[in-house]
Protein backbone atom coordinates (compact mmCIF):
# COMPACT_ATOMS: atom_id res chain seq x y z
CA UNK A 1 0.00 0.00 0.00
CA UNK A 2 0.98 3.46 -0.82
CA UNK A 3 -0.56 6.27 1.36
CA UNK A 4 -0.29 9.65 0.61
CA UNK A 5 -1.25 12.13 3.55
CA UNK A 6 -2.15 15.79 3.07
CA UNK A 7 -1.21 17.94 5.84
CA UNK A 8 -0.96 21.25 7.35
CA UNK A 9 2.05 20.15 9.65
CA UNK A 10 4.78 22.52 8.48
CA UNK A 11 7.21 21.24 11.26
CA UNK A 12 7.63 17.98 9.11
CA UNK A 13 10.86 19.90 7.91
CA UNK A 14 11.98 20.31 10.96
CA UNK A 15 14.32 17.66 11.95
CA UNK A 16 13.49 17.46 15.46
CA UNK A 17 9.78 17.72 15.07
CA UNK A 18 7.84 15.02 16.61
CA UNK A 19 5.73 14.72 13.19
CA UNK A 20 8.95 13.76 11.75
CA UNK A 21 9.98 11.19 13.78
CA UNK A 22 6.35 9.39 13.62
CA UNK A 23 6.62 9.25 9.84
CA UNK A 24 8.88 6.39 10.36
CA UNK A 25 6.89 4.91 12.78
CA UNK A 26 3.76 4.97 10.59
CA UNK A 27 6.21 3.95 7.39
CA UNK A 28 6.82 0.70 9.09
CA UNK A 29 3.28 -0.31 9.15
CA UNK A 30 2.02 1.22 6.08
CA UNK A 31 4.62 0.83 3.28
CA UNK A 32 5.51 4.02 1.27
CA UNK A 33 4.13 7.17 2.19
CA UNK A 34 4.31 10.83 0.45
CA UNK A 35 3.39 13.78 2.85
CA UNK A 36 1.63 16.71 1.00
CA UNK A 37 1.95 19.81 2.93
CA UNK A 38 0.08 22.68 2.06
CA UNK A 39 1.86 26.21 3.22
CA UNK A 40 5.29 25.69 3.08
CA UNK A 41 7.83 24.67 -0.25
CA UNK A 42 9.82 21.92 -0.11
CA UNK A 43 11.13 18.70 -1.30
CA UNK A 44 12.68 15.82 1.07
CA UNK A 45 12.74 12.73 0.87
CA UNK A 46 13.54 11.42 4.66
CA UNK A 47 13.89 7.14 3.38
CA UNK A 48 13.24 5.36 0.47
CA UNK A 49 10.25 4.66 1.58
CA UNK A 50 8.87 8.56 2.53
CA UNK A 51 8.83 11.57 0.69
CA UNK A 52 7.49 15.24 1.69
CA UNK A 53 6.39 18.02 -0.87
CA UNK A 54 5.48 21.43 0.29
CA UNK A 55 3.48 23.56 -1.34
CA UNK A 56 2.85 27.26 -1.60
CA UNK A 57 1.66 30.24 -2.97
CA UNK A 58 0.63 33.84 -2.08
CA UNK A 59 -2.82 33.26 -1.31
CA UNK A 60 -4.92 30.08 0.72
CA UNK A 61 -6.77 29.76 -2.59
CA UNK A 62 -3.85 29.05 -4.47
CA UNK A 63 -2.13 27.06 -2.09
CA UNK A 64 -4.87 24.86 -2.36
CA UNK A 65 -5.55 24.75 -5.76
CA UNK A 66 -1.59 23.67 -6.11
CA UNK A 67 -2.27 21.44 -3.80
CA UNK A 68 -5.20 19.41 -5.04
CA UNK A 69 -3.42 19.59 -8.54
CA UNK A 70 -0.09 18.03 -6.87
CA UNK A 71 -1.82 15.37 -5.05
CA UNK A 72 -3.76 14.11 -8.54
CA UNK A 73 -0.88 13.93 -10.18
CA UNK A 74 0.25 11.57 -6.98
CA UNK A 75 -2.42 9.53 -7.40
CA UNK A 76 -3.64 9.53 -11.35
CA UNK A 77 -0.75 6.93 -12.77
CA UNK A 78 -2.00 4.16 -10.20
CA UNK A 79 -4.90 4.68 -8.25
CA UNK A 80 -5.74 1.48 -7.21
CA UNK A 81 -2.59 1.29 -4.97
CA UNK A 82 -3.06 4.74 -2.76
CA UNK A 83 -4.49 5.42 0.40
CA UNK A 84 -5.38 8.92 1.29
CA UNK A 85 -5.26 10.44 4.44
CA UNK A 86 -6.17 13.83 5.82
CA UNK A 87 -6.39 15.97 8.76
CA UNK A 88 -8.75 18.84 8.31
CA UNK A 89 -11.59 19.82 6.79
CA UNK A 90 -10.19 21.84 4.18
CA UNK A 91 -7.10 19.02 3.35
CA UNK A 92 -10.74 16.92 3.27
CA UNK A 93 -11.64 18.94 0.07
CA UNK A 94 -9.02 17.21 -1.76
CA UNK A 95 -9.20 13.62 -0.35
CA UNK A 96 -12.88 14.28 -1.32
CA UNK A 97 -12.23 15.08 -4.77
CA UNK A 98 -9.65 12.16 -5.08
CA UNK A 99 -12.09 9.72 -3.88
CA UNK A 100 -14.58 11.28 -6.48
CA UNK A 101 -12.08 11.35 -9.31
CA UNK A 102 -10.66 7.91 -8.59
CA UNK A 103 -11.82 6.00 -6.05
CA UNK A 104 -9.05 5.90 -4.09
CA UNK A 105 -10.25 4.91 -0.47
CA UNK A 106 -9.71 8.20 1.89
CA UNK A 107 -9.24 8.10 5.25
CA UNK A 108 -10.59 11.33 7.00
CA UNK A 109 -8.99 12.46 10.56
CA UNK A 110 -10.77 14.42 12.89
CA UNK A 111 -9.23 16.38 15.07
CA UNK A 112 -11.89 19.47 17.08
CA UNK A 113 -14.97 18.58 18.36
CA UNK A 114 -16.06 20.05 15.16
CA UNK A 115 -20.11 19.41 15.84
CA UNK A 116 -19.76 21.13 19.66
CA UNK A 117 -22.44 24.19 19.51
CA UNK A 118 -19.63 26.03 21.20
CA UNK A 119 -17.27 25.28 17.41
CA UNK A 120 -19.26 28.09 15.51
CA UNK A 121 -19.79 30.60 18.33
CA UNK A 122 -16.40 31.45 18.92
CA UNK A 123 -15.42 32.09 15.33
CA UNK A 124 -17.81 32.93 12.40
CA UNK A 125 -15.67 31.15 10.18
CA UNK A 126 -16.01 27.93 11.49
CA UNK A 127 -18.89 27.72 10.11
CA UNK A 128 -17.57 27.68 7.21
CA UNK A 129 -15.71 24.55 8.31
CA UNK A 130 -18.43 22.89 9.32
CA UNK A 131 -20.20 23.50 6.07
CA UNK A 132 -17.33 21.95 3.94
CA UNK A 133 -17.15 18.89 6.83
CA UNK A 134 -20.82 18.01 6.62
CA UNK A 135 -21.00 18.39 2.22
CA UNK A 136 -18.02 16.23 2.38
CA UNK A 137 -17.35 13.87 5.11
CA UNK A 138 -20.35 11.17 3.83
CA UNK A 139 -17.69 9.96 0.79
CA UNK A 140 -15.07 9.19 3.43
CA UNK A 141 -14.14 5.32 3.26
CA UNK A 142 -13.48 5.38 7.27
CA UNK A 143 -13.21 7.89 9.80
CA UNK A 144 -10.16 8.61 12.23
CA UNK A 145 -11.82 10.70 15.51
CA UNK A 146 -9.63 11.14 18.74
CA UNK A 147 -12.18 10.98 21.30
CA UNK A 148 -15.57 9.69 22.31
CA UNK A 149 -16.82 12.36 22.82
CA UNK A 150 -16.53 13.40 18.87
CA UNK A 151 -17.71 9.28 18.12
CA UNK A 152 -21.11 10.16 19.47
CA UNK A 153 -21.48 13.76 18.66
CA UNK A 154 -21.48 12.12 15.13
CA UNK A 155 -23.44 9.44 15.61
CA UNK A 156 -26.15 11.77 17.27
CA UNK A 157 -26.68 13.53 14.06
CA UNK A 158 -26.23 10.81 11.69
CA UNK A 159 -24.11 12.41 9.55
CA UNK A 160 -21.98 9.63 9.02
CA UNK A 161 -22.14 6.78 6.55
CA UNK A 162 -18.47 4.93 6.81
CA UNK A 163 -16.84 3.64 10.07
CA UNK A 164 -15.75 5.66 12.94
CA UNK A 165 -12.66 4.25 14.59
CA UNK A 166 -11.90 6.44 18.10
CA UNK A 167 -7.54 6.72 17.80
CA UNK A 168 -6.47 9.01 20.63
CA UNK A 169 -3.24 11.32 19.99
CA UNK A 170 -0.60 9.41 21.21
CA UNK A 171 0.65 10.81 24.24
CA UNK A 172 4.27 10.97 25.81
CA UNK A 173 4.43 8.75 29.02
CA UNK A 174 5.04 11.70 31.39
CA UNK A 175 7.37 11.29 34.69
CA UNK A 176 6.93 11.87 38.23
CA UNK A 177 9.38 13.70 39.94
CA UNK A 178 8.20 17.42 40.31
CA UNK A 179 9.60 20.79 39.98
CA UNK A 180 12.25 21.48 42.78
CA UNK A 181 11.22 24.13 45.33
CA UNK A 182 8.17 24.92 48.25
CA UNK A 183 5.94 27.38 45.51
CA UNK A 184 1.92 26.19 45.61
CA UNK A 185 0.63 27.46 42.13
CA UNK A 186 -2.19 26.38 39.70
CA UNK A 187 -0.88 25.37 36.23
CA UNK A 188 -1.98 26.28 32.68
CA UNK A 189 -0.52 24.33 30.22
CA UNK A 190 -1.84 25.41 26.68
CA UNK A 191 -1.64 27.19 23.59
CA UNK A 192 -2.34 31.42 24.08
CA UNK A 193 -5.20 31.57 21.16
CA UNK A 194 -8.66 33.05 21.69
CA UNK A 195 -10.70 29.71 21.58
CA UNK A 196 -8.80 28.10 24.64
CA UNK A 197 -9.60 31.17 26.73
CA UNK A 198 -7.18 31.16 29.13
CA UNK A 199 -8.51 34.78 30.02
CA UNK A 200 -11.54 33.18 32.16
CA UNK A 201 -9.22 31.27 34.55
CA UNK A 202 -6.71 34.72 34.86
CA UNK A 203 -10.41 35.77 36.05
CA UNK A 204 -11.20 32.94 38.75
CA UNK A 205 -7.54 33.53 39.54
CA UNK A 206 -8.10 36.90 41.00
CA UNK A 207 -10.35 35.37 43.33
CA UNK A 208 -7.58 32.87 44.54
CA UNK A 209 -4.64 35.31 44.60
CA UNK A 210 -7.11 37.70 47.02
CA UNK A 211 -7.75 34.75 49.63
CA UNK A 212 -4.11 33.15 49.09
CA UNK A 213 -1.77 35.24 48.82
CA UNK A 214 1.20 32.66 48.57
CA UNK A 215 -0.69 31.15 45.48
CA UNK A 216 0.70 31.14 41.81
CA UNK A 217 -0.94 30.41 38.49
CA UNK A 218 1.70 29.27 36.06
CA UNK A 219 1.24 29.60 31.80
CA UNK A 220 3.10 27.32 29.98
CA UNK A 221 2.46 28.46 26.19
CA UNK A 222 3.09 31.24 23.63
CA UNK A 223 0.37 32.48 21.38
CA UNK A 224 -1.49 35.57 19.73
CA UNK A 225 -3.69 36.63 23.08
CA UNK A 226 -0.06 36.65 24.91
CA UNK A 227 -0.25 40.34 25.45
CA UNK A 228 -3.62 40.63 26.09
CA UNK A 229 -3.59 38.18 28.74
CA UNK A 230 -0.42 40.16 30.36
CA UNK A 231 -2.54 43.11 30.26
CA UNK A 232 -5.65 41.59 31.83
CA UNK A 233 -3.02 40.07 34.89
CA UNK A 234 -2.03 43.64 35.29
CA UNK A 235 -5.31 45.12 35.03
CA UNK A 236 -7.10 42.87 38.02
CA UNK A 237 -3.96 43.82 39.79
CA UNK A 238 -2.14 40.42 39.94
CA UNK A 239 0.52 40.59 37.18
CA UNK A 240 2.85 39.56 40.04
CA UNK A 241 1.50 36.23 40.96
CA UNK A 242 0.64 35.02 37.02
CA UNK A 243 3.80 33.57 35.71
CA UNK A 244 4.41 33.11 32.06
CA UNK A 245 6.94 30.76 31.18
CA UNK A 246 6.82 30.39 27.25
CA UNK A 247 7.20 27.00 26.16
CA UNK A 248 8.42 24.45 27.52
CA UNK A 249 10.23 21.32 26.33
CA UNK A 250 9.48 19.47 29.79
CA UNK A 251 6.58 20.49 31.37
CA UNK A 252 5.62 16.84 33.22
CA UNK A 253 7.80 18.26 36.63
CA UNK A 254 5.80 21.20 36.54
CA UNK A 255 2.51 19.23 36.32
CA UNK A 256 3.70 17.01 38.82
CA UNK A 257 4.07 19.90 41.56
CA UNK A 258 1.16 21.62 40.13
CA UNK A 259 -2.01 21.78 42.81
CA UNK A 260 -4.35 21.20 39.68
CA UNK A 261 -3.72 22.03 35.95
CA UNK A 262 -6.81 24.17 34.55
CA UNK A 263 -7.91 23.99 31.30
CA UNK A 264 -10.52 26.14 30.25
CA UNK A 265 -10.79 25.64 26.24
CA UNK A 266 -13.98 26.36 24.46
CA UNK A 267 -13.67 23.17 22.59
CA UNK A 268 -11.59 20.55 21.90
CA UNK A 269 -11.29 17.46 20.23
CA UNK A 270 -9.03 15.34 22.71
CA UNK A 271 -6.99 17.36 25.61
CA UNK A 272 -3.73 16.08 25.13
CA UNK A 273 -2.32 18.43 28.32
CA UNK A 274 -5.01 17.04 30.28
CA UNK A 275 -4.12 13.41 29.62
CA UNK A 276 -0.64 14.31 30.01
CA UNK A 277 -1.80 15.66 33.88
CA UNK A 278 -3.35 13.12 34.83
CA UNK A 279 -0.93 10.08 33.81
CA UNK A 280 1.53 13.00 35.81
CA UNK A 281 -0.66 12.25 39.05
CA UNK A 282 -1.41 15.80 38.67
CA UNK A 283 -5.66 16.69 39.38
CA UNK A 284 -7.19 18.54 36.59
CA UNK A 285 -10.12 21.05 36.43
CA UNK A 286 -11.38 21.46 33.09
CA UNK A 287 -14.34 23.18 30.70
CA UNK A 288 -16.26 20.08 29.42
CA UNK A 289 -14.85 19.47 26.30
CA UNK A 290 -12.85 16.88 24.90
CA UNK A 291 -12.19 13.51 27.39
CA UNK A 292 -14.06 15.31 29.87
CA UNK A 293 -17.21 13.05 30.84
CA UNK A 294 -15.47 9.80 29.67
CA UNK A 295 -12.01 9.13 30.69
CA UNK A 296 -12.42 12.41 32.91
CA UNK A 297 -15.04 11.95 35.27
CA UNK A 298 -16.09 14.89 37.10
CA UNK A 299 -15.54 14.31 41.15
CA UNK A 300 -13.87 11.38 40.29
CA UNK A 301 -10.95 11.44 38.16
CA UNK A 302 -11.21 15.14 37.78
CA UNK A 303 -13.18 18.24 38.63
CA UNK A 304 -16.05 19.58 35.12
CA UNK A 305 -16.94 23.05 35.52
CA UNK A 306 -19.19 25.09 32.88
CA UNK A 307 -17.58 27.50 30.37
CA UNK A 308 -17.05 31.36 31.74
CA UNK A 309 -18.30 30.61 35.13
CA UNK A 310 -16.30 32.16 37.10
CA UNK A 311 -17.53 31.65 40.84
CA UNK A 312 -17.18 27.63 40.00
CA UNK A 313 -13.61 27.65 38.86
CA UNK A 314 -12.40 29.82 42.06
CA UNK A 315 -14.29 28.05 43.93
CA UNK A 316 -13.23 23.99 42.41
CA UNK A 317 -9.44 25.72 42.82
CA UNK A 318 -10.28 26.55 46.20
CA UNK A 319 -11.50 23.08 47.26
CA UNK A 320 -8.19 21.56 46.14
CA UNK A 321 -6.24 24.33 48.17
CA UNK A 322 -8.01 23.14 51.37
CA UNK A 323 -9.03 19.69 50.38
CA UNK A 324 -5.13 18.17 50.17
CA UNK A 325 -6.69 14.14 50.77
CA UNK A 326 -9.63 15.13 48.29
CA UNK A 327 -6.74 16.29 45.74
CA UNK A 328 -4.72 13.46 46.21
CA UNK A 329 -7.67 11.04 45.79
CA UNK A 330 -8.51 12.69 42.13
CA UNK A 331 -5.02 12.60 40.90
CA UNK A 332 -5.03 9.36 42.25
CA UNK A 333 -7.90 7.92 40.09
CA UNK A 334 -6.94 10.26 37.29
CA UNK A 335 -3.95 8.52 36.82
CA UNK A 336 -5.08 4.54 36.72
CA UNK A 337 -8.17 6.38 34.74
CA UNK A 338 -5.14 7.58 31.97
CA UNK A 339 -2.97 4.40 32.23
CA UNK A 340 -4.45 2.72 29.22
CA UNK A 341 -3.66 5.75 26.93
CA UNK A 342 0.12 4.67 27.31
CA UNK A 343 -0.17 1.08 26.11
CA UNK A 344 1.96 0.97 22.82
CA UNK A 345 0.22 -1.88 21.39
CA UNK A 346 -3.11 -1.05 21.82
CA UNK A 347 -2.79 2.37 19.72
CA UNK A 348 -0.87 0.38 17.05
CA UNK A 349 -3.48 -2.29 16.95
CA UNK A 350 -6.38 0.95 16.18
CA UNK A 351 -4.00 2.74 14.42
CA UNK A 352 -3.56 -0.32 12.00
CA UNK A 353 -7.27 -1.12 11.84
CA UNK A 354 -8.31 2.42 10.93
CA UNK A 355 -6.48 1.83 7.68
CA UNK A 356 -7.41 -1.43 6.99
CA UNK A 357 -10.96 -0.56 7.34
CA UNK A 358 -10.39 2.11 4.90
CA UNK A 359 -9.02 -0.53 2.52
CA UNK A 360 -12.44 -2.44 3.05
CA UNK A 361 -14.72 0.41 2.05
CA UNK A 362 -13.36 1.70 -1.06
Amino acid sequence: MKVLMISTDRSVFDKDSAFRARLFEYQKRLGHITVLVLGVRGDETLSSDIHVIGVAYKTRLGTFLAARRAARDIVAANPTEWLVTTQDEFTGLIGYSLKKRFGVPWRAEVHTDILSPWFGRVFFKNNLRKLIFRLTIKKASCVRVVSERIKKSFERQGIMRAPIVVLPVKPKRPTYEAASGSERYFLILSRLTYEKNTSFAIRAFKKIAEAHPDILLKIVGEGSQRPLLERLATDLGIRNRVVFLGWQSQSAPLMAGALSLVSTSWYEGFGLSVLEAMGAGCPVITTDVGIAGDTLKHEESGIIIEHNDVEALAGAMTRLIKDPEYRAHLAQIAKHAAEPFFDEDAYWRVFDESFSLCNKKK
